[in-house]
């Protein structure tokens, strides 16, 4: 969960005319999520560009996540 490990984005990537697919860093594991994926129960892939993923909960609240940078995640309790 991410109570346990910080996401950490790695960039993105995009084929064509395909959504793009984010790469990120969960623990030890690398993850690949296309845009509106949910990552967590209640967390969603946004948006992701060269700086930043943006996170967003189904109260639309958003967390960027900067290139390579550790922070942590709020997950509100519902």
């Amino acid at each position: 969960s991410l109570h346990d490990a910080l996401p950490i984005y790695q960039g993105f990537y995009q084929t064509g005319d395909d959504v793009k697919r984010t790469i990120f860093k969960l623990g030890e594991a690398y993850l690949v999520a296309p845009i509106g994926a949910r990552i967590a129960t209640n967390l969603f892939i946004a948006e992701a560009t060269m700086q930043a993923l943006t996170l967003t909960n189904l109260s639309a609240q958003t967390n960027i996540l900067p290139l390579n940078t550790k922070k942590e995640i709020i997950v509100p309790i519902q």
